[in-house]
């Protein structure tokens, strides 16, 4: 009589190895500060639009837009216009090197957007420290000084964070592969001139 005989065991299935426990959070954390950085331009669009809706709905009162005795110089606003876009443009090349590991090209663009942003908060300075004009003396005063206060605040903010990366890139901290802060940065810089770009158009284009 034929005995039975139980089949072989079949063998298991080999586990994938896990990965590196310091891997987890480095992925985790990737684009964390972009994302952040953008929620917070978000959250700036709707002040800033609100400031912009604000100066439309006072210029469609009957009556100039402008009082009368308040002049406003257009070179500095000019140059603070001329002054944004390039250094929206060198933010960019930033980003661009640091995207390709060129650190030496990424301190030279930084640096340059660096001064160029620290050329913009001082003119802001300027600007609003010598309109002579104050809030609560007509609506015109009160939106130039909130808008471009408003602008002052994330130029000074601009300066601070394009130092940091400055100095990190310095330092050998960015690569291709991770370089977040950097962009997160750069995004933040062109939202701070798109401020400016507003304010200019509101007060001195729509303000004529």
């Amino acid at each position: 009589m034929a005995v039975a005989t139980a089949p072989p065991p079949s063998s298991p299935t080999p586990a994938l190895p896990a990965a590196p426990a310091d891997v987890r959070p480095e992925l985790s954390r990737r684009g964390a500060s972009v994302l952040a950085t953008a929620m917070f331009v978000a959250a700036s669009a709707m002040a800033t639009g609100a400031l912009v809706a604000a100066a439309l709905a006072v210029d469609d009162v009957p009556g100039p837009w402008r009082p009368k005795g308040v002049d406003l110089s257009t070179y500095l606003p000019n140059m603070l216009v001329l002054t944004a876009v390039m250094s929206s443009f060198s933010a960019a090349w930033m980003l661009w090197a640091a995207r390709r590991d060129d650190r030496r090209t990424a301190v030279t663009a930084g640096g340059l957007t660096l001064l160029l942003a620290v050329a913009i908060a001082n003119g802001q300075s300027y600007l609003m420290t010598h309109a002579g004009l104050k809030i609560g003396a007509n609506a015109f005063s009160t939106l130039f000084v909130l808008f471009t206060g408003f602008h002052l605040l994330h130029a000074i903010a601009g300066v601070v964070l394009l130092g940091v990366v400055l100095g990190r890139t310095i330092a050998g901290q960015f690569s291709a592969d991770e370089h977040d802060a950097v962009a997160a940065t750069t995004l933040f810089w062109h939202w701070a001139n798109l401020v400016w770009l507003a304010a200019y158009g509101v007060f001195y284009v729509m303000g004529k």
